[in-house]
């Protein structure tokens, strides 16, 4: 029982770790398309395309460094959309899929992420204010060899979603 507290605290800091790193890339905005030909003639043209809105996974695409920051010591990190997708697979530290879909170590795992939601909020907060994209939400989801044990979402105001065992993602 103690190994298991131990390996869920080594868990919890280096998640910390990861969330700490941040790029210094300067904010990016979704592109502009050129309407002088509309702006010159006063018409508008049915080819004309709208403005598309940037999303986090945009953004992540044109600055892979950053998102390279989150994605280390065995947690994946990626976006769909305005959401970050952080996943941890606890298999590969040795957790069988027995221990990870007991009782005690999903309520240890969930207690670490609500101890940790100040850092998850500052991710939250710091990745708006670097890329300028309103509303991303950040999910964290622990794994055993690819099987989802528990899941949990942060937004800028805190968890967004009661952790709950996952069924499925």
């Amino acid at each position: 029982m103690r190994r298991l507290l131990v390996l869920l605290l080594i868990i919890s800091i280096c998640m910390s770790l990861v969330a700490c790193g941040s790029g210094n890339t300067a904010p990016q905005t979704a592109p502009e398309d050129a309407t002088s030909d509309t702006a010159a003639t006063g018409t508008n043209s049915s080819a004309e395309v709208e403005e598309k809105e940037l999303t986090l996974e945009d953004w992540f695409a044109e600055n892979p460094d950053v998102q390279a920051n989150y994605s280390s010591g065995g947690t994946e990190a990626s976006a769909d959309g305005n959401d970050l997708l952080l996943k941890y697979d606890s298999s590969t530290d040795g957790v069988t899929k027995e221990t990870a879909k007991s009782d005690v170590l999903k309520q240890s795992i969930v207690e670490s992420l609500t101890a940790g939601e100040g850092t998850f909020v500052s991710i939250v907060k710091e990745l708006e204010k670097q890329s300028g994209i309103p509303d991303i939400t950040l999910t964290v989801l622990y794994t055993c060899e690819d099987e989802p044990v528990v899941s949990v979402m942060f937004t800028r105001d805190g968890i967004s979603e009661r952790p709950e065992e996952t069924k499925e993602v």
